[in-house]
């Protein structure tokens, strides 16, 4: 038999055809894309799928396999972070092999580590352990930090116990990032001080807040820690949040007996310390403030802390009641003192400022112009 022969138009159509075919093609949408679009829609959107042209109305990640997911998650113009809450709402912890399955290095530590952190949110415990387990399989220093900040809120939340144990298992040269973060009701604050200033060494993830709330729970324990270990405080005074936790201790409320005892342990911190706390006090206030006029007093800083808070009131349109702590004698003294230091030189802005300034406390306190 011989070959059929067609005329030249019939080849001519099915090339029209083919053409037209692939162009259609082109321009349906990719099941990657369309999962993609779907995780990104609000509960509720109207999804077609591409072989289904039938509108859905379930929730985004409902309408797909976890196959479909994970392929969409490869997809470079992937939403990560929803695919990836969409799959572990799916699988759990059965989608780990997986994603450590993934041939490609570069995006096998990406969405590990993005894996991780969505893990340790719901399971601290045990994305601490893959944490372990995987770190040595990735080159990136900070890989897994999303997740391990997850953990040591979760530790510090649970216990200085737990806490320990996290820093113990995550020491570095350097800390990578830092976190503030809430404590346990019965959280071991002093213990947990005493391993960092035995330790003396860096974690993965730092507690910034760890000094300053524990002088908000009990402002003389952390004054009087701080005291017996003032060469750690020294050199660990940016990590510590030294100067927070000094502020926070002489602002507190206190009994007597106890406001002295905590004002004489800070007193016996390095001068430059205790300098940089009352600047930063006069720098942050602008008007008295009970508890920090008590300990100026008993730090002999009273009138420097008076004449700071007085001359902030330059901002205010009238002085603020709290200045009734004050003697009226004394008032009018620190007034003298501010008004005689207070330079307007030649700016009229500086000057009309001043001027401001002194009528509205002369008239507030009955001062002869």
């Amino acid at each position: 038999m011989k070959p059929a022969v067609h005329h030249p138009l019939w080849w001519a159509a099915c090339l029209v055809s083919v053409a037209t075919g692939i162009r259609m093609g082109s321009q349906r949408p990719s099941t990657a894309n369309v999962v993609i679009e779907a995780v990104q829609a609000r509960p509720g959107t109207e999804v077609s799928m591409p072989d289904d042209p039938r509108s859905q109305t379930r929730q985004p990640a409902d309408q797909f396999d976890s196959e479909s997911l994970l392929t969409a998650l490869l997809t470079p113009s992937a939403s990560r972070d929803e695919l990836t809450k969409a799959l572990i709402d799916r699988e759990g912890w059965k989608a780990w092999p997986k994603v450590l399955a993934i041939a490609d290095t570069a995006l096998r530590e990406e969405l590990s580590g993005t894996f991780l952190k969505f893990y340790a949110e719901r399971d601290p415990k045990q994305a601490f352990a893959e944490w372990k387990k995987h770190r040595s399989e990735f080159s990136a220093e900070d890989w897994g930090n999303s997740a391990l900040i997850e953990v040591a809120g979760a530790a510090a939340r649970t216990s200085a116990d737990s806490l320990i144990e996290f820093m113990a298992d995550t020491r570095t040269e350097s800390d990578h990032s830092g976190i503030s973060t809430d404590f346990a009701e019965d959280f071991d604050f002093a213990r947990m001080m005493d391993y960092l200033a035995s330790s003396k060494s860096s974690t993965q993830v730092g507690i910034l807040n760890l000094l300053p709330a524990w002088a908000e729970r009990s402002p003389l324990q952390a004054a009087m820690w701080l005291e017996a270990h003032r060469d750690f405080a020294m050199d660990s005074e940016r990590i510590l949040n030294l100067n927070s936790t000094m502020v926070q201790v002489v602002a507190a409320e206190l009994p007597p007996v106890e406001r002295e005892q905590a004002v004489s342990a800070l007193g016996n911190l390095p001068e430059p310390l205790v300098d940089q706390m009352w600047n930063s006090i006069f720098h942050d206030g602008d008007k008295p403030d009970a508890s920090l006029l008590e300990s100026a007093t008993l730090m002999k800083r009273r009138e420097d802390y008076l004449r700071a808070m007085l001359l902030a009131a330059r901002q205010q349109d009238r002085l603020d009641p709290a200045w009734d702590l004050v003697p009226a004698t004394e008032r009018i003294e620190i007034f003298k003192a501010v008004d005689s230091t207070w330079n307007a030189g030649s700016s009229p802005v500086e000057t009309e400022s001043k001027e401001r300034w002194r009528k509205m406390i002369t008239s507030a306190w009955g001062i002869d112009p």
